[in-house]
């Protein structure tokens, strides 16, 4: 015996609006001249249990006193969804926008929480204060050289832990961030971690932690690529951004 249940669409409707909306991120904001966002946690958000998940928009001005409104103005410069678990214990969440600033003026961001759309869905968007960007015509960063891979077994779990390292960090000021890319051997996009050098130094090996979970494909070969993020974006521009179809950019292969 089976049975078809119809669910109306007005049930499901009504199922959607009891959604709980999460609260507005406090606070958003520019820190100093770093390029760097913050603003308040919200631990409801995301998809995963201890994995907070937010959407930004990056608006420019010529002025400042044009501010936008993130209910209103959809002529964002760039936009994008940031998620991660490893800035729970900071007081803020953070994310480095450099790669957003493109012309000198100034720039505002709104962020809001993403829910699961299972108990939450997202906050309204908050906008942050104004950041006078002056660098258009700065230097970049040197690029990151020497990318190799740092395998070790963990002395918790007794599993091996992967580290994508390079070989000049030394250059770099420990709050500069490092986007590190995953891809496979194909040149497909597998996953990608940022990390500040601080907290790089702050683990240990050398290099930004790879999650071995993503690591896992059975005969499947692993290359990555590294950009350098300013957190001086009126004195330096980020590294330039690299893909797969770049070889001398690309990491040697490893095959967990």
């Amino acid at each position: 015996m089976f049975y078809i249940q119809f669910i109306s669409p007005t049930l499901v409707q009504s199922q959607k609006t009891e959604l709980k909306e999460l609260p507005v991120p406090e606070n958003p904001h520019w820190n100093g001249e770093s390029g760097i966002a913050l603003w308040g946690h919200v631990a409801d958000s995301g998809f995963m249990e201890d994995d907070e998940a937010y959407h930004f928009r990056v608006y420019w001005r010529e002025r400042e006193e044009d501010i936008p409104s993130p209910q209103t103005d959809d002529d964002w410069e760039d936009e994008g969804d940031m998620s991660g678990n490893m800035l729970l214990e900071d007081p803020v969440f953070y994310m480095n926008l450099n790669s957003c600033l493109t012309r000198n003026g100034y720039y505002y961001f709104a962020v809001c929480a993403r829910g699961d759309e299972v108990n939450y869905s997202d906050s309204a968007y908050a906008m942050s204060d104004a950041f006078c960007y002056t660098g258009e015509n700065a230097p970049a960063l040197p690029e990151p050289t020497g990318l190799a891979w740092n395998m070790s077994i963990s002395q918790e779990s007794g599993q091996w832990q992967y580290f994508a390292i390079w070989e000049n960090l030394d250059e770099y000021e420990n709050t500069d961030s490092f986007n590190v890319t995953i891809y496979d051997k194909d040149g497909n996009y597998v996953f990608n971690n940022i990390w500040t050098k601080e907290d790089i130094i702050a683990e240990g090996h050398g290099g930004i932690r790879i999650n071995p979970h993503v690591l896992t494909k059975s005969g499947e070969q692993y290359r990555f690529t590294v950009q350098a993020l300013t957190s001086r974006p009126n004195e330096y521009k980020s590294s330039p951004e690299h893909d797969s179809s770049e070889e001398e950019y690309l990491s040697p292969p490893l095959s967990p």
